[in-house]
């Protein structure tokens, strides 16, 4: 049995990626946040308890340390999601709009990213959790693919008869890596044997609840990825 063959539903191989993600975003901002902490403890004992500067330095611990923990609470969260039907409409703005803060936090701060979305509901026939794995995934994958600094674009957008909304993901950078390309097209072109999962899994899902996924290089800087699933009744 090769390394890629799939042996877990397309959802628990989704899932598992994305938490190998939160992870390691994770261990980075521990990381972070302590050597920042100890750095400060330092001036701590080095001035004068009475000093302002004391109280700087504690915002910027509090500051760091808050930081780690939004990303630890990330992943309990998502380690274990209670399911919902399928049957049931998801606000596919809300979800993208809950998952902003932690997607700029796990694409790092050499690339960035901007939101556009509608006010209105836009309800798709897909329950939370696997939206929240398929927005996760694909900002996540796409932000490891890119050299140097990259821009990202989610966009929400409904086709003009409402039959269907669609999750549009722009990636622009100064190179796009040919394989991140060709595996958005063909996941079995992936370089990585864990990408090549993680993007038959967000196909087979989008599959699933008769969606249709799309990708395209716009001009030799970026690419243009549209994943379209029905809407809810």
């Amino acid at each position: 049995m090769s390394s890629d063959d799939q042996t877990l539903p397309d959802e628990e191989i989704a899932r598992l990626a994305v938490m190998r993600r939160l992870s390691m975003g994770t261990a980075h901002a521990v990381n972070n946040a302590l050597t920042v902490a100890m750095g400060e403890a330092g001036f701590l004992y080095e001035d004068n308890k009475e000093n302002p500067e004391i109280v700087e330095a504690c915002q910027a611990i509090l500051s760091s340390v808050d930081r780690c923990a939004r990303l630890t609470q990330a992943v309990l969260a998502h380690s274990n999601p209670t399911p919902t039907s399928g049957e049931t409409g998801t606000d596919l703005v809300r979800a993208v709009r809950d998952l902003e803060r932690w997607l700029r936090e796990a694409i790092g701060s050499r690339n960035s990213l901007r939101v556009d979305a509608p006010d209105s509901l836009v309800l798709v026939a897909a329950p939370d959790h696997e939206l929240e794995l398929l927005i996760m995934g694909l900002v996540a994958f796409a932000a490891d693919q890119t050299c140097g600094a990259a821009d990202l674009l989610l966009r929400v957008e409904t086709s003009e008869a409402g039959e269907s909304a669609a999750i549009q993901l722009t990636v622009s950078c100064d190179e796009l890596l040919d394989d991140f390309v060709a595996s958005l097209e063909d996941p079995s072109r992936a370089s990585e044997p864990r990408d090549r999962l993680l993007l038959r899994a967000l196909r087979g899902q989008v599959a699933k609840r008769g969606g249709s996924w799309h990708a395209a290089r716009i001009d030799p800087q970026s690419l243009s990825l549209i994943v379209r699933l029905p809407a809810s009744d």
